[in-house]
């Protein structure tokens, strides 16, 4: 089966530990030679996703820290394609979706569920997959936007109380608060801001809310800890436009209701003609490496795939 998990804290982690389970037991059912395919972005909050025994592999849209080894490994899939056209792809069949796990926050009155910190993909893959299975949480946030679905799209439920697992933050340093003092500068007034993942993205927003900036839009993405810290500053004007969200527990916590935060799937936030509508577009980025003509890497580290 191809199995689509969604980035970040939504990972039904009932399901996937019995999944895992399934995989170190010899009696558990899964066979190398047809693999279980886990689809989508990478998950960094899960880090037992792949077997090394080729029972569960991936089959990602992006590298990242769990799947990185199985990827290089030979042990898994990398599908080399932009962000905004992965759910089209989803749905006219050419990345197969069997089967989607999701974590859920619990339903309301009417039976609306959320997808939690992710629209991104998952949208996709629940409409069209075979068979979604939901883990029923009331520790998942509720949020607004394109994560809200009804639970009769849900063909298999699971309840859970686990604590959502959350992604402590990079180190921000010297060096990084040094960088950011020079990045803010480059900032013009009434930005649109895009933000990535790492500790200088983290740093310049912190370096932004202390300057009380007040003039700041967001349309990202990825949102995290730094985001907030900008929001709790008053920096932002009107909604935060965002595809997924990865950070700290409290980060998290914050999210659940919060009426500035508004969910896009991938088609929308990353769709190169949608982001060059915005005014004064900026985009705060970490790479692995710039040369002296200011090409830069993003993606590889001694000639292998790092992200």
């Amino acid at each position: 089966d191809n199995v689509y998990m969604p980035v970040g804290h939504p990972v039904a982690e009932t399901v996937v530990s019995a999944r895992h389970a399934r995989a170190k037991s010899p009696k558990g059912g899964l066979d190398a030679k047809k693999p279980v395919k886990l689809v989508g972005l990478a998950n960094t909050v899960h880090p037992k996703n792949f077997d090394r025994a080729g029972k569960v592999i991936p089959k990602a849209v992006f590298i990242g820290g769990n799947s990185r080894d199985a990827i290089m490994g030979g042990r898994g899939e990398f599908v080399p394609v932009y962000l905004s056209r992965v759910p089209r792809m989803i749905r006219e069949g050419k990345i197969k979706v069997d089967k989607a796990l999701v974590q859920v926050s619990k339903p309301d009155r009417w039976g609306f569920v959320t997808l939690g910190t992710t629209a991104a993909t998952t949208v996709a893959a629940v409409d069209k997959a075979k068979m979604v299975i939901g883990e029923i949480n009331p520790n998942m946030p509720r949020t607004n936007g394109a994560t809200r679905i009804h639970i009769s799209k849900l063909d298999a439920v699971v309840h859970s109380n686990k604590p959502i697992v959350g992604m402590p933050g990079p180190k921000v340093g010297d060096v990084e608060k040094a960088i950011a003092k020079h990045v803010v500068k480059l900032i013009p007034k009434n930005p649109t801001l895009q933000f990535g993942i790492g500790a200088i993205p983290d740093a310049v927003a912190g370096q932004l809310a202390s300057a009380k900036r007040k003039d700041l839009k967001v349309f990202s993405e990825m949102i995290s800890d730094g985001v907030m810290q900008l929001a709790k500053a008053g920096a932002i004007k009107g909604k935060v436009k965002y595809t997924f969200a990865m950070g700290s527990n409290k980060f998290v916590s914050w999210m659940h209701n919060n009426k500035k935060l508004k969910a896009y799937t991938t088609d929308v936030i990353n769709d190169p003609a949608k982001i060059g509508k915005n005014k004064n577009m900026v985009a705060v980025n970490s790479a692995v490496r710039v040369d002296l003509n200011g090409q830069i890497n993003a993606q590889y580290i001694k000639d292998s795939w790092y992200s």
